[in-house]
């Protein structure tokens, strides 16, 4: 494969930094990376693309210049434009450290920075996912006002408090929402803060009336919006009356009072053409309304309101005519509404509003008028809003105080079926990041999802949030599977007051009925910061088990909502359907909700009311009850469908795990029982009539989730299922679970287990050993359970737990056995690997039971035949698999029923930073230790020490110039070692740059390196340590990197100094600048390139000056020096690798795909996925058929090698712990790895078919002399 460098530094694991007494400051680390592994400095952040932010602290930013003293120099002189403010996110841009072969970008990386309580800065993630993790509304990034836009509220006179409050706090929202797409919102609305009553000169409606017109007329961006919700005082008085009706209202009046009071307020005007009688000002007669003492002025209204009431009342009798109504009567809605219908183009830019039933509340000439406007608006202009229960309010004010309260106990909400705690618990998630705005809000609810139906599944759902949220790894979260919620209990102590957590969930008690739950969680006392509430439905098992365990006090009873609100739920149905019912009618609804106080009885009665009409006498027959509304619908179907067509339907959503999708609906109803009792003729297919008839008359009991990509349709609840579940024979239910077996036994996919899209076949993959474990205890443990082909193809297209249900379902309906204990175990153990990727389960099996079966003095293979078996398989694997030598660090141990992991962890920094391959030895690999001043020589198949050299000052980097020579950077210097004999045979002379000591070898006698003031080139004997020649570019110009072809031909390297930055190549052999390769307003990203081994190619990242636009990538053909290809990825490159031998370029984006492009088409090969984080680490075999990814970061904690010609992950390895390097061996069938935090290696064998041991026996060979094996060389005065 072809050399490369890169400019990012690994984690810092030292605990102190050394100094240099030198002209270079401080010293660095900078070993971090082999130099086939690339990482971008200038890329963003792992949030930028959905990935979570670095959790490490920045690391002090390094500097080159024209010497290392200067260089010192500069930082202190340019450190403010080295690290400038991201002022959109708020984070300091820095440079890191880098590894020897790699070179520093022009540009900055910008690193997470965390509040002091050691949270991650949330800042790093887009708006989305920063907003989901906090549980806050979503919106996008705010740009420049650019447009004004005004919205013109016509409402009625009086809201409540409850509504103008919820008016208010949607303004609010959609103020910020228009912000962010570019307008400025004016939201203008004449009743907030007013009462139109009381204006002392009765202008209210004159003037907002006349704005209103205005407003409209002219060239301003408007949007009407006409809101009904409640009953319209309308206590106002007409601003004047005709003379003539003035007279005639006088003598109607019978009351001498009232007249008088019209005498009192009208005064007579006659200068008007036609006299008129005008209403006088309040402070007229009550000057004290405007009196700066309150008590007086408010003593004056309530005189005003007594006369205003008596006069309105009296006109409301004599003014009824439509004719004087529309003269003297007429609303500021209605005149507003009026405006509105007389011209089509205003009707295009308004939107009505309902809340709840306020049409139908509205008085009838607000209604004909809403009801022309209704008519006149299409659906998308007509929103209907449910109001927020006033039953509910105090409920909803004790939630909010206890958010805010210091209370450690979580907070139990109890409530019968169908009450709405849904709702109520759904209004406090909303309401929570308004009420809140400080507080993360994680919300879940039961049984939404196929991941959310046991508890552990959403105890593991919320755990992972908290790791988001408070910079822990995802993989913490799955310990929750196995320690009892401490893991969960341990990751909230993480929570602080600068990010306190909301943890809300829904029908706590309403898991499968086949799990367990645990109480621990509701009863133990919370840490800090943290608030848990839960919802509990009455009457189930956990409630009454809890009951039993705390205090009554501690549990909160959510009351059934009031008649009314009930009413109104059932009102807003028919209204949505444009129906109503008589008032004999509706006596006998509101009877029936008297008794049955439930929001879901008052939907479903609705929906029975649709029915009803006024000529029919004995339709208002009412169910009492929920479960009586079911059994009337489901008789419904029998009658409809055939009674057994209509329990074969039934049957097969009650015995299905998650659902079914309608094509599956509808293929298992075509079997030819069903068809035969419908009657069906000419076709093999279910009629597609009585399929659309069930969804639309049974749709009130059904619900539809995702499952995959599939939606499928589900009883609503668990109480609906037990109500159908009572009308079917057990028959019934036995013959529905055959024909769902056999439907998913037949499917084509079972046939090529290996060969799967893992989400399209995940029903299958649920359904079929759901059915199989109640028809055939013994076949399903068999097949479905202890079956390895079976476990690869379901764990790669399900979730770990899902096979946990498997198993515990199968124990609860046939037996427990100590076996399905231990293998459940090792499944929870091995819980985060398998959902990253399932395809692991053959070398996690192996590596948990891989001790304990091969430990002569055990009889665990004797005792666990099952168990036996399956690691038999995974020994030699039928799918290519990596299979460590040494399974000691995942391994499980077995004593007293109790499993625990047993995994060799040091309490030192102290570790193996790089690791790197000999020449035609695949056998050995190197690696070096700065912190220890050590080198060894590993031995891969026999995992052990063959060479250990001590003593060595700082080794940073290594070159190997045969089998067992090599050319080491020990801290500035280079130094030749005989690796196989443990001695210094020379020192070259002169000391390398601390920030750019990048050197290559050009062939076994002479090496090539960066000069220390980064101006030269040199050339050095090896041998000697003497300089033989220098390349100079020219003056004053100063080089950032250096490439050098594996065949020692070509050197490429970057200059700093020229703008745009060039790329300069040398022929070594006839020590030449042969080319010096630039772009116009581009520059090279030189930290992010490589050379091909034969050093016809160097690919490069290229980035366009003064644009945002994504890197791109360029390659040179340098036998010409001409621009061979040019590629350009949606998004930033953070690693880059080329192969010569496959023809290949390799580069890892942002979006945590690679992407591999074809050398000599430039076509795209592959767009592959699969890695959780970019990956910084790509390694391509000698022969440039496999190649190795990996993230360095830690972020991503696995091994993936790929075949990159065809473009399939051959095997995955995910550990238990992160590692700190990993390297692929030059034949491309093992990787050498090691832990962070610890000093020993491991080897995994890419194996298939073919077993661990005889790969070892295949490979194994010596190195060095024998007398040399395993010896220790203490070099300390070398």
């Amino acid at each position: 494969m072809g050399s490369s460098c890169s400019s990012v530094k690994k984690k810092d694991r030292r605990k102190a930094r050394r100094s240099s007494s030198a002209d270079s400051g401080t010293h660095v680390d900078i070993c971090g990376q082999r130099r086939c592994s690339q990482r971008s400095i200038e890329s963003l952040p792992y949030g930028a693309k959905g990935s979570p932010p670095s959790t490490c602290k920045s690391s002090q930013q390094e500097t080159s210049g024209k010497s290392d003293t200067q260089a010192n120099t500069e930082v202190a002189a340019s450190t403010p434009s080295q690290t400038p403010k991201d002022h959109l996110l708020g984070v300091a841009k820095t440079s890191s450290p880098m590894h020897l072969s790699q070179t520093p970008s022009p540009f900055t990386t910008p690193l997470a920075s965390k509040p002091s309580s050691g949270i991650p800065d949330l800042s790093m993630y887009p708006s989305e996912v920063r907003n989901l993790l906090l549980g806050q509304k979503l919106s996008d990034l705010r740009l420049p006002v650019a447009k004004q836009l005004f919205l013109l509220v016509c409402r009625l006179v009086s809201f409540g408090d409850a509504i103008t409050t919820r008016l208010e706090t949607a303004f609010v929202d959609l103020k910020e929402h228009c912000f962010n797409k570019g307008y400025e919102l004016s939201v203008i609305d004449p009743y907030l803060g007013v009462d139109p009553s009381l204006v002392d000169d009765h202008s209210f409606n004159h003037i907002c009336f006349h704005n209103f017109k205005a407003l409209n007329k002219s060239d301003a961006i408007i949007l009407n919006m006409v809101i009904i919700g409640s009953n319209d005082d309308n206590y106002f008085l007409p601003s004047k009356i005709e003379e003539s009706h003035f007279n005639t209202l006088n003598t109607l009046i019978t009351d001498s009072i009232v007249r008088e009071l019209f005498h009192k307020w009208y005064r007579l005007d006659k200068n008007s053409l036609e006299p008129h009688y005008v209403l006088q000002a309040i402070s007229k007669h009550l000057p004290s309304v405007l009196a700066k003492d309150k008590e007086e002025r408010s003593h004056a209204f309530n005189c005003w309101r007594e006369d205003l009431t008596k006069m309105v009342n009296t006109l409301q009798i004599h003014f009824a005519d439509l004719e004087f109504h529309n003269k003297y009567m007429r609303s500021l809605l209605e005149q507003q509404i009026n405006f509105l219908l007389e011209d089509s183009n205003l009707i295009k830019k308004c939107v009505l509003v309902q809340m709840d039933s306020g049409i139908v509340e509205a008085n009838n000439s607000i209604r004909e008028l809403v009801s022309s406007l209704d008519k006149q608006l299409p659906e998308l202009q007509k929103i209907s809003i449910p109001l927020t229960s006033d039953g509910h309010d105090s409920l909803l004010n004790t939630i909010n105080s206890y958010i805010s309260s210091s209370s450690k106990s979580p907070l139990i909400i109890v409530g019968p079926r169908g009450c709405g705690k849904s709702a109520l618990i759904a209004k406090v998630s909303v309401d929570a990041s308004l009420n809140f705005p400080s507080h993360a809000v994680i919300y879940r609810s039961v049984g939404v999802s196929e991941e959310s139906t046991t508890q552990e599944q959403i105890l593991r759902s919320v755990c992972e949030h908290i790791c988001a949220l408070y910079g822990k790894h995802p993989s913490e979260a799955s310990n929750v599977l196995r320690d009892n919620n401490e893991t969960l209990l341990t990751l909230l102590k993480r929570v602080s007051d600068e990010r306190p957590l909301l943890i809300l969930i829904d029908g706590f008690d309403q898991v499968v009925s086949f799990r367990n739950y645990d109480l621990d969680l509701l009863i133990k006392e919370l840490p800090p910061n943290t608030k848990f509430i839960v919802t509990l439905t009455e009457g189930s098992s956990l409630l009454t088990d809890l009951k039993s365990r705390i205090q009554e006090d501690k549990l909160i009873e959510m009351s059934s909502l009031s008649l009314e609100e009930n009413y109104q739920i059932f009102e807003k149905f028919l209204s949505d359907n444009k129906r109503k019912i008589s008032d004999a009618q509706k006596q006998i609804v509101t009877s029936q909700l008297k008794n049955c106080p439930l929001s879901f009885y008052a939907h479903l009665i609705g929906k029975q009311a649709l029915k009803w009409h006024s000529f029919d006498t004995n339709d208002a027959i009412i169910p009492k009850d929920i479960s009586s509304c079911v059994s009337n619908i489901l008789a419904e179907g029998e009658n409809f469908l055939g009674t057994f067509v209509a329990h074969v339907f039934f049957s097969l959503l009650v015995v299905s795990k998650h659902g079914l999708s309608d094509f599956q609906l509808c293929t298992l109803l075509a079997c030819e029982e069903v068809l035969k009792n419908l009657s069906v003729q000419n076709t093999n297919n279910f009629p597609i009539f009585y399929w659309f008839w069930i969804i639309q008359r049974l749709n009130c009991l059904l619900c539809t989730k995702l499952i995959g990509r599939k939606s499928v349709y589900s009883w609503k609840n668990e109480f609906i299922k037990n109500v159908v579940k009572q009308r079917l024979s057990d028959d019934m239910l036995v013959f529905a679970r055959k024909i769902i077996f056999n439907y998913f036994r037949s499917c084509p996919p079972l046939l090529q287990y290996h060969e799967v899209d893992t989400l399209s076949n995940r029903i299958q993959a649920e359904e079929l050993p759901y059915s199989a474990i109640y028809l055939n205890g013994t076949s399903a443990k068999k097949e479905y359970i202890f079956n390895i082909t079976w476990l690869h193809y379901k764990l790669k297209a399900s979730d770990p737990l899902n096979l946990v249900d498997d198993i515990e379902l199968y124990r609860n309906l046939h037996e427990t056995s100590e076996e399905l204990d231990v293998f459940e175990k090792i499944i929870k153990f091995s819980a985060y690997s398998l959902r990253y990727d399932g395809s692991q389960i053959l070398s996690q099996i192996y590596c948990r039971l891989n001790d304990l079966m091969s430990d002569s003095e055990s009889s665990f293979g004797i005792k666990f035949p099952n168990l036996k078996q399956l690691f038999d398989a995974s020994s030699k694997p039928f799918a290519p698999s990596l299979l460590p030598l040494n399974t000691h660090f995942m391994s499980l141990t077995y004593k007293d029923q109790i499993l625990s992991s047993v995994v060799s962890s040091e309490d030192s920094e102290k570790t193996f930073c790089s690791l790197f391959t000999i020449n035609s030895d695949p056998s050995h690999i190197v690696a070096i230790s700065p912190d220890e001043g050590l080198i060894i020589v590993w031995n891969v198949f026999e995992e052990k020490i063959v060479r250990k050299l001590k003593g060595i000052n700082q080794p940073r980097d290594v070159k190997m110039v045969d089998r067992y020579r090599a050319l080491v950077l020990c801290n500035r210097e280079l130094k030749l070692y005989n690796l196989d004999s443990g001695v210094l045979e020379s020192k070259l002379k002169g000391v390398m740059n601390q920030k750019m000591p990048f050197y290559g070898l050009h062939d076994e006698k002479y090496v090539v390196a960066l000069s220390r003031n980064r101006m030269y080139v040199n050339m050095m004997n090896i041998g000697t340590g003497d300089l033989e020649t220098q390349f100079k570019v020219g003056e004053d110009r100063f080089l950032n990197s250096l490439l050098v072809s594996a065949n020692g031909k070509i050197c490429v390297c970057g200059d700093e100094t020229q703008k745009p930055f060039p790329l300069l190549v040398w022929d070594l052999s006839s020590r030449k600048l042969i080319y010096d390769l630039r772009i116009p307003h581009h520059e090279f990203i030189t930290n992010l390139a490589a050379i091909s081994d034969d050093g016809h190619y160097v690919v490069s990242v290229c980035k366009e000056l003064n644009s945002s636009a994504p890197n791109f990538i360029i390659v040179y053909d340098l036998q010409s020096g001409t621009l061979f290809k040019k590629w350009k990825p949606d998004c930033n490159t953070n690693s880059i690798a080329i192969s010569s031998q496959g023809g290949f370029v390799l580069n890892g984006v942002e979006n945590c795909r690679i992407l591999v492009w074809d050398l000599s088409t430039g076509a795209k090969r592959h767009n592959l996925c699969g890695h959780s984080a970019p990956v910084d680490t790509l390694q391509v075999d000698e022969i440039g058929k496999n190649f190795l990814s990996f993230d360095s970061s830690g972020k991503d904690h696995s091994i993936r090698i790929w075949n990159a010609e065809s473009g399939t992950c051959l095997a995955v390895f995910t550990p238990d712990y992160p590692l700190s390097c990993c390297q692929l061996s030059s034949n491309g069938k093992l990787v050498v790895f090691c832990f962070k935090k610890s000093t020993k290696l491991y080897t995994l064998l890419l194996c298939h078919e073919n077993s661990v041991e005889r790969e070892r026996i295949k490979n194994g060979e010596p190195y060095g002399q024998q007398e040399n094996q395993c010896q220790e060389f203490d070099l300390t005065e070398a």
